[in-house]
């Protein structure tokens, strides 16, 4: 019987057995994972009479391989304290990739499934090639970079196809350390029989592994693929050559920048500057402004290498950057340096943006409520309270962070409590009205994200989350952010017994914010860096320079880091009309409500 089909096979041509190999064509659409024997049935002398045979047939249409099982693991270290670090960078592209590309070419919502025996979390699904054609099947119309490259390699695409036209894709995220990643990857090889290809390059049905990993010798932006090779420095990488006793896999390197003495070529680390606190640190803010071009970047990367191999990818990845992907936007200010000798300029600067606001706030009363006093609204101890409690605030931040920090005397909040002060002193209560319209929008939402972080641990409009960052941690920030929660009641029980809330506060409040981002764009930087420390600080007094990045609503962040004379003008009506419009109305109607 052996003897039987072994002549028979060989009176079989390699075309034919390809052909058997290949799925019914009805059959593409329900791609499923096979089974390991599905993989293992194909011999070496049978790949190599099909790599023969397309060598002859190349001229008339390309070989296609369908149902090839390829690998992407995504390094990175498990738990809260390390996500959105550069470390994990890893991990982000492939949460980014199965949420965004897969999401929209499957139809349907792909969840990563924790799975014991692999010691991660895995993602298991067929996908078919995306490009912008008139076909049903298609869901993401939307041509990969390659095909956006050029008309000529779009109309080959159309006519000829990919390599890989579906592939069954498994996504890995390693539950333990980074420098442990190569026990998942084993574990995971070893429970769906995986056999990798000789050579990354080659295209065939063997299986194929591609590691997502970071590298700090890249700078930011910057991606390259690797075919093969060693760790690089990477103990992810390490551990997998280790434990799968191969370096002949593909990676995707994910540059996150380096520090400022490394990059320098130094021979060693200034203390406290290691390299594993950079790697395991935050992006710096004009970094994690860029940071979804940057997903957005490898997903297509992703796409190309799961769909045209391995070294269509690495030619265009290689040959380009982020820059040369996204749409260039205007470059926020470099962070500036400001140590011991700038405290006398930065202190003229905030104590003159103090003044003018006071000045400025009592013409807006002389000229809205033409000068109206209250000889009953007059609270002296208020006004000694928030004295004494902004003096206390401003000392203690100066002692804890420097310099830099003296520039939070002009945050709108502060100047509110400066125009309560003047207004418990001097018997103004329409100025009561004015900062409570200033802040309404702001201390707001401080509540709905206070609550929602008690029940579900995140911030949901984001307003509190500047309080997560590392320069923000002291006791001096914390305690000293209080009155974002105490700062309205006290108000609306200012106000009670004397009309509630002024009916013209609003307007008041679009002149003072107008005031005080116009001001801090020209004296206040946007972002500082600390002295003698590879550290930079997220400033953007007011919304100065670009709305605050933790609102994620894209219409505010339309004209971010534009002229001055575009974008302040934008700010005040964005600022004043969406962010404190209904907000003001709430509190105006609460105030009458109490009076």
């Amino acid at each position: 019987w052996l003897r039987r089909s072994t002549h028979v096979v060989a009176l079989l041509d390699a075309r034919t057995i390809r052909c058997a190999l290949r799925p019914l064509p009805n059959a593409v659409s329900e791609c499923m994972w096979p089974t390991a024997r599905t993989f293992t049935t194909v011999s070496s002398s049978d790949e190599a009479a099909s790599e023969n045979e397309s060598e002859k047939d190349a001229t008339a249409k390309p070989v296609k391989l369908d149902h090839v099982r390829k690998l992407v693991v995504g390094l990175g270290n498990p738990g809260e304290k390390f996500a959105k670090t550069r470390h994990n960078i890893g991990f982000m592209a492939i949460e980014h990739f199965l949420n965004s590309y897969a999401h929209q070419a499957l139809g349907k919502k792909v969840q990563l499934q924790h799975e014991a025996r692999v010691h991660g979390d895995v993602a298991r699904f067929c996908l078919q090639f995306q490009q912008h054609a008139d076909d049903p099947k298609v869901r993401h119309d939307v041509d990969d970079l390659i095909s956006r490259s050029s008309q000529r390699r779009k109309d080959k695409t159309l006519e000829e196809g990919v390599p890989h036209e579906h592939v069954n894709v498994a996504l890995l995220l390693p539950d333990t350390f980074m420098n442990r990643s190569g026990t998942a990857v084993r574990a995971f090889m070893n429970s769906h029989h995986w056999r990798l290809k000789k050579n990354p390059l080659s295209l065939n049905r063997h299986d194929e592994l591609l590691v997502v990993t970071d590298d700090v010798a890249l700078p930011f932006g910057t991606c390259r693929f690797k075919v093969k090779g060693g760790p690089g420095g990477q103990n992810g990488v390490r551990d997998i050559i280790k434990c799968t006793g191969t370096e002949r896999f593909a990676r995707l390197r994910i540059g996150i920048g380096a520090p400022e003495w490394f990059m320098s070529g130094n021979s060693g680390a200034p203390a406290g500057t290691a390299m594993d606190r950079f790697v395991l640190g935050r992006f710096y803010p004009h970094e994690a402004d860029d940071l979804p071009d940057l997903l957005e970047y490898t997903t297509e990367l992703l796409r190309l290498y799961l769909h045209r191999g391995v070294a269509q990818a690495s030619t265009l990845a290689n040959g380009m950057d982020l820059d040369m992907v996204i749409m260039a936007r205007p470059a926020p200010p470099p962070p500036v340096v400001l140590t011991q000798r700038d405290l006398p300029r930065v202190l003229a600067s905030v104590v003159a943006g103090v003044a003018i606001a006071c000045v400025l706030a009592f013409y807006v009363d002389d000229y809205v409520s033409r000068g109206h006093r209250d000889d009953h609204f007059y609270y002296p101890y208020v006004g000694w309270f928030l004295l004494t409690y902004e003096f206390l605030m401003i000392a203690s931040r100066y002692l804890g962070h420097g310099t830099y920090i003296l520039f939070d005397a002009l945050w709108g909040c502060n100047i509110a409590m400066t125009l309560v002060v003047l207004a418990v002193f001097f018997s103004k209560p329409y100025l009561v009205g004015v900062a409570m319209a200033v802040v309404s929008g702001d201390q707001l939402c401080w509540y709905i994200d206070a609550l929602a972080y008690l029940v579900t641990g995140k911030f949901p409009v984001g307003v509190i989350k500047y309080l997560t960052y590392p320069e923000n941690r002291s006791f001096s920030k914390q305690f000293f952010a209080s009155h974002h929660i105490w700062f309205l009641p006290l108000c609306l029980w200012l106000t009670a017994g004397h009309g509630g809330m002024h009916v013209a506060s609003f307007p008041g409040a679009c002149v003072m914010t107008g005031f005080l981002a116009a001001y801090c764009r020209a004296v206040s930087p946007f972002e500082v860096k600390v002295p003698e420390e590879d550290h930079v600080v997220y400033m953007n007094i007011n919304g100065a320079f670009e709305f605050w990045r933790d609102i994620h609503i894209p219409v505010v962040h339309a004209l971010d880091h534009r002229h001055p004379l575009l974008y302040l003008p934008y700010l005040t009506i964005m600022g004043n009309l969406v962010a404190n419009g209904v907000p003001h109305l709430v509190l105006l109607i609460i105030s009458w409500m109490i009076n």
